[in-house]
């Protein structure tokens, strides 16, 4: 009988291979090619998108593991933490079984590793952010704080991704960021019902909650063009 350490591996293996699936999907979608100008871009360019796709996919996955606010049980939450650190060592472990070189690996080590210090500090300015705007639109109460938390890994991760695709010259290109945050939603909302192994009603409200974080995208990337100033 394979061990429970084996059992979470192989687990964490299937999750860094539902990321790269979600990070070659929106690299294929036209939408998302035309918007972000592949026909004047080099191939080492297009690759770079590719693996901010790629780590931000795998963070997505590790932010939403980390939520205090699933509905799990608390043990399970231990078992959550524990899965989402090993994300990146399944990825790096699918790469070796690829051939990749080890200074490559440790190349892509760093990069998740970056990522995710960095993700992590803007969570709380993106969230500050949600709930000024949510202040000034009179809608910031218990519903409104729940919606802001559900939502935020998303919000992180979509942002963090839109900048670094960009090389952080992003205005004018709220489109591109909408496709990527639809699809980065679409992940999320996948990856949260089955951690928390609900049923369609969920599902729904999960829909609403990334419907209305669409109203503020545009309000959302002024005020962190704001704050980064």
């Amino acid at each position: 009988m394979p061990s429970i350490e084996d059992l979470a591996h192989a687990t964490a293996d299937k999750l860094a291979e539902a990321a790269a699936h979600c990070a070659y999907q929106i690299f294929s979608d036209k939408q998302f090619r035309a918007l972000a100008c592949f026909d004047q871009l080099d191939h080492t360019e297009h690759d770079r998108i590719f693996n901010e796709l790629l780590v931000s996919s795998l963070l997505l996955i590790m932010l939403t593991f980390e939520a205090p606010d699933l509905d799990v049980p608390n043990d399970y939450h231990e078992y959550l933490k524990q899965l989402a650190e090993d994300i990146p060592r399944a990825h790096i472990r699918a790469l070796r079984k690829l051939g990749v070189e080890q200074e490559h690996l440790d190349i892509w080590d760093q990069l998740i590793r970056m990522r995710y210090e960095e993700y992590q500090q803007s969570r709380l300015r993106i969230r500050a952010a949600a709930m000024e705007w949510q202040e000034l639109e009179r809608e910031l109460d218990a519903d409104g704080l729940g919606r802001i938390a559900l939502m935020l890994p998303v919000e992180v991760i979509a942002i963090g991704c839109h900048t670094h695709i960009c090389r952080s010259q992003t205005d004018g290109r709220d489109e591109l960021f909408k496709v990527q945050l639809r699809a980065f939603a679409k992940f999320f909302i996948h990856i949260r019902l089955l951690t928390q192994g609900r049923r369609v009603t969920v599902w729904m409200r999960l829909y609403v909650a990334c419907r209305r974080i669409m109203r503020r995208v545009s309000a959302l990337l002024r005020r962190m063009t704001g704050l980064s100033a």
